[in-house]
């Protein structure tokens, strides 16, 4: 068998699925990704017992009836990284399974050939996670909006071995709303995405059925491919999930469990906000925190008149920093001081990506909710507030 490439578009696509092949794999066949031709189109799939992630290859020619075969990926992506942009030819030698790659490259006015033989794998016991059928749930979001709140949500899940579901991000599909959310306990991000209402969603059900599920690290380290994609079509039966673009398709198992009840720990009757530059709070946040004690982290916060006072100090060091933030609009002040942990409330301004915040408050035990200060907005980042040694 014989095909044809681009170097860069090979080593491109080992790349992209190598993030889902383990360091440490249990069987020696996912070490290797598996090329194959399906209705035409030439796929790439590298995989773990967890996930696989599948990309589309272009090919240049082919000669010979080509069927499927599994790639050596560590070695390749290695020599490819060193070859520039050439034509690859890959020669498959069945009989003593080697894979032999010859090109051209250019010296001064001169072509000069060079090749590279390795041994390939077959690829008839390559495990292929298996697909659903039509009774499962089915949406599709647009593939910025997807990528974009699954980003903002990963810093907001925890690493805790004894709840499990707290590491990852949590789908809950429902009929009317999608919504995204991420909790460590201590912070929590939600997105909701409506189905048309109002011109604030779209219309994103295929199958009228509702699930919930949660995304694990392997699911969620292997979704940059998704970039550019114009729509991300997603099914599930509860158990696995499949994310599909048009040139990439990413297979895997969920956590299994119960995820937290997020809406019982948002807050419905925080009546008293500030609204906030976000760019102005931002720095003024990083400048305070630097002074802060490196066990805790904490900030105070507290209103006067029309500033937003932020202090931090570290006793065991003798080192304090105190300054102040523009309130632009407010309904009550911050009167008794409100403790925070600095990088936990920045990374809640952060993940709202709006020019003005609004912070929601009602007293110095509970928790603090930050929203865009626009209206109908439809993300909610919560912060749990820390206990004030003063």
């Amino acid at each position: 068998m014989q095909l044809q490439t681009s170097s860069r578009a090979l080593r491109d696509a080992l790349a992209t699925v190598s993030k889902a092949i383990s360091n440490k794999n249990a069987l020696a066949v996912l070490d290797f990704a598996l090329l194959r031709k399906i209705d035409g189109k030439f796929l790439i799939t590298g995989a773990s017992t967890e996930a696989q992630l599948t990309v589309a290859v272009d090919i240049i020619d082919v000669k010979e009836n080509f069927t499927q075969v599994c790639l050596p990926v560590a070695e390749l992506i290695s020599y490819l990284s060193l070859l520039p942009d050439v034509t690859l030819t890959l020669d498959f030698n069945e009989s003593n399974r080697t894979l032999t790659l010859s090109y051209c490259t250019q010296s001064g006015e001169q072509n000069k050939g060079g090749k590279v033989s390795l041994a390939y794998n077959e690829a008839d016991e390559y495990p292929l996670i298996r697909q659903f059928d039509e009774t499962a749930c089915h949406i599709v979001l647009p593939g910025s909006t997807f990528l974009h709140h699954i980003n903002a949500a990963m810093p907001f899940t925890a690493n805790d071995d004894l709840r499990m579901v707290m590491n990852g991000v949590c789908l809950d599909i429902k009929l009317d709303t999608c919504t995204i959310v991420a909790t460590d306990g201590h912070t929590l991000y939600r997105y909701i995405h409506h189905n048309g209402a109002h011109g604030m969603g779209t219309d994103f059900q295929r199958s009228n059925t509702e699930a919930t599920i949660i995304l694990g690290k392997h699911i969620l380290k292997t979704i940059a491919p998704f970039a550019g994609a114009e729509e991300v079509e997603i099914t599930t039966d509860n158990r696995s999930v499949t994310i599909k673009s048009e040139n990439v398709e990413l297979i895997g198992k969920l956590i299994e469990g119960r995820y937290p009840n997020y809406n019982s720990v948002i807050p419905q009757d925080n009546s008293k906000y500030i609204v906030l530059d976000s760019k102005e709070i931002s720095q003024v946040i990083k400048r305070v925190s630097l002074f802060s004690a490196e066990a805790t982290n904490l900030l105070s916060l507290q209103s006067e008149g029309m500033f937003l006072n932020l202090r931090a100090e570290d006793i065991d060091f003798s080192r304090s920093a105190s300054d102040q933030a523009l309130i632009s609009d407010q309904n009550s002040s911050m009167s008794e001081k409100i403790g925070v942990k600095a990088s936990k409330f920045l990374q809640d301004i952060n993940a709202c990506n709006s020019p003005s915040i609004r912070i929601e408050f009602m007293g110095p035990s509970k928790p603090l909710i930050i929203r865009p200060d626009e209206q109908n907005a439809t993300v909610t980042t919560l912060c749990m507030p820390m206990i004030l040694g003063d």
